[in-house]
């Protein structure tokens, strides 16, 4: 997928939208935390507005606004390498 494909980025969008629900139904945090955008004006690359969207739509998240999004963003991303480093130490066992 080129991401600077108007139809692209909605397919993409929409794969995201999907993998988020599919995480959250099985109690795990949103894989999607990780895509990130860098969009001129940032200093850091962060999911796009669909993602805090998409979260909240799940009712993970209540927030809005610059700050709260950060601090949703790193404790996501948090929960998500926690999960995958516990995924990664079972099947080692």
């Amino acid at each position: 997928l080129d991401v600077r494909n108007p139809d692209d980025w909605i397919q993409l969008t929409h794969l995201l939208d999907q993998i988020a629900t599919h995480e959250h139904l099985l109690g795990r945090p949103l894989l999607p935390a990780v895509v990130t955008l860098r969009r001129s004006g940032r200093k850091n690359a962060r999911p796009g507005n669909g993602f805090f969207n998409q979260a909240r739509m799940l009712g993970r998240y209540d927030g809005f606004g610059e700050r709260a999004d950060s601090q949703f963003l790193k404790e996501e991303l948090n929960n998500v390498y926690g999960n995958m480093l516990s995924a990664m130490s079972i099947r080692k066992k």
